[in-house]
């Protein structure tokens, strides 16, 4: 790892005093930082503004939300460096910015969100029906800590009558959810898939490969393809989910086509469907509706994006 920063004692130090899981996140940072720093052959913290403005459009944010917390990181760890007398002065110029100053960085022009029929597009093209299920319950607002509730999902948590499911999150908790029709369907075909295409089916079919797989049998959905070891019988891996999403990203030529971006998405439009239904701003009530769906702890962590201007954008009037 220290060959992924610049000076690494510098930056292991300051990321030793979080947890692993924030270090995780704030490494990233670091990693993008370095090239920059060897062309300046300078540590991130001794830059000036000019330097930081040119590192901040290297990191090619899309959302305000993500801009402030890379601005916060960065600040913090020239402080940090100020701290333990590693910076060559006493000051961090980052400490005179508003911290609004981050959100310049933010692609404005970059396609992060989707609208309903881009999905339902999106969802035809796919050769899979473990594929296409995925993306929609996504939509639809399931997803839990790393892809959870759509790993455990079973046939028997499904209600087709209703259209509820009953959902299982990574820690064991539980919670029900109404999703489409459509979700529906596809959660029917994606149990009964006997096979996967691979490459969404887009193979050279003069290849010595094979063109599918098998998927191991089972009681859930979302199921691995059998590769001849020990069958996983139980909930797929998440990044089964991962790889599967990048590759429709990838063979259908999509722009931030992500998990994140997807329920996002899914966000929007359910508040211009409420929008609509109710002739209503968004406000705290509706906010408060798509927590509840999407299983979102705060509706701070989505009224930077869950904005009238981003549904007019998507939706028009």
């Amino acid at each position: 790892m220290e060959s992924h920063y610049f000076n690494p004692e510098y930056k292991i130090g300051f990321l030793s005093e979080y947890p692993k899981r924030t270090q995780t996140t704030y490494s990233y940072i670091f990693q993008k930082s370095k090239d920059l720093e060897l062309q300046k052959q300078k540590d991130l913290c001794e830059f000036d503004l000019s330097e930081f403005i040119d590192f901040f459009k290297i990191l090619d944010m899309n959302y305000n939300s993500s801009a402030q917390s890379s601005g916060r990181i960065v600040t913090a760890y020239v402080d940090w460096t100020i701290k333990n007398k590693i910076k060559s002065t006493s000051d961090n110029i980052l400490n005179r910015v508003d911290t609004r100053w981050f959100r310049n960085f933010v692609n404005k022009d970059a396609k992060i969100f989707y609208t309903k029929q881009e999905i339902i597009n999106i969802i035809e093209k796919c050769k899979n029906p473990q594929d296409a299920v995925i993306i929609s319950l996504i939509f639809d607002g399931v997803q839990g800590k790393a892809v959870s509730e759509l790993r455990n999902l079973k046939e028997a948590d499904v209600d087709d009558l209703s259209g509820q499911v009953a959902l299982i999150d990574e820690d064991g908790s539980t919670r029900k959810t109404y999703v489409t029709q459509l979700s529906l369907d596809l959660i029917m075909a994606a149990y009964e898939e006997p096979y996967y295409y691979k490459n969404n089916g887009q193979m050279d079919e003069n290849s010595n490969v094979r063109t599918f797989t098998e998927l191991v049998g089972g009681l859930y959905i979302i199921r691995s393809s059998n590769t001849g070891k020990i069958k996983n019988l139980g909930p797929a891996d998440k990044f089964v989910i991962y790889r599967r999403i990048s590759t429709i990203e990838k063979v259908l030529g999509l722009e931030n086509f992500t998990i994140k971006n997807i329920s996002r998405s899914g966000m929007l439009s359910f508040a211009n469907d409420k929008m609509k239904q109710k002739r209503v701003p968004i406000n705290l009530s509706l906010l408060l509706d798509i927590c509840n769906i999407y299983n979102v702890k705060s509706y701070n962590s989505i009224k930077d994006f869950v904005t009238e201007d981003n549904v007019f954008d998507l939706y028009g009037v």
